[in-house]
Formats: structure tokens, sequence, C-alpha cells
């Protein structure tokens, strides 16, 4: 009985670990949310802070469009993000 629990928990690991690695996320620098239009941005706000976190810069993408700060982002494997985020094949 017991070997057959600590099977079934080591199947499940392995398969938790394997969906893991197949759909990795994009992680953002810190205080920035990823976009759907391919980067990590967060909106300016001089009054809170008059300077953007570290690894962005300020963008207007927009000529009609907020300021935001802006930070590229990598996928493992040279992967490209999607629209949600996940690292996938180009």
């Amino acid at each position: 009985m017991k070997k057959s629990i600590h099977s079934i928990i080591a199947t499940l690991l392995c398969i938790v670990t394997f969906a893991a690695h197949a759909e990795s996320r994009v992680t953002c620098p810190q205080g920035l949310k990823w976009s759907s239009e391919g980067y990590c941005q967060v909106e300016f706000d001089k009054l809170k802070d008059p300077k953007c976190p570290a690894g962005s810069h300020l963008d207007q993408p927009s000529v009609t469009g907020p300021k935001i700060c802006k930070a590229q982002v990598s996928c493992p494997d040279a992967s490209k993000p999607n629209s949600k985020g996940l690292c996938g094949k180009k």
C-alpha cells in the first residue's frame, strides 16, 4: 500500500514537472505586467515615481496613448512569447 502511494506521488510529480517545462511563462521585471503587445509594461505615473522600474525604459508606443515603462522579455531556448505570455516555438 505504501509503495503504491509513493509510486502515485512520483508519477504526479513527473507530470507536473513535464507540464511546467513544456509551457513556460514569460517573467516580467518587478512592477511590470505582461502585455498582449509582446512586452512587459506598466503605465508611467511621474507623481508616484519619477523613473521607471529597474530593467525598463520610458516609452510612448502611440502618439495619443499614455507613456509606459516598457521592458523586452526573453524566453528559454530562443522560443517566442505568444499574446498570453506563454513561451513556445517560433
